[in-house]
């Protein structure tokens, strides 16, 4: 997993933690794209080493166009 990642998932665990110490539940969505799917173990033990829960998982296939089409909505998102 890229240390990126890494950071943005500690950076977001000590975030909720320190500003909604009593919040129960905060979902997101992680995405494994086909590139990193080989290493979605590596993936997983992250996202339980980093105290997240999985509440459902699924593994989908999509087209080419249907993967533009996410892609191009993820590039309007502001993400830190």
């Amino acid at each position: 997993m890229k240390s990126h990642s890494r950071k943005l998932l500690k950076k977001l665990k000590s975030e909720f933690t320190g500003i909604c110490p009593r919040v129960i539940e905060i979902r997101s969505v992680l995405v494994v794209f086909p590139s990193a799917f080989k290493q979605a173990g590596k993936v997983m033990e992250e996202v339980y080493k980093n105290k997240f829960t999985i509440a459902r998982l699924r593994a989908i296939q999509v087209s080419q166009a249907q993967a533009q089409r996410f892609a191009a909505l993820q590039r309007e998102k502001a993400f830190e």
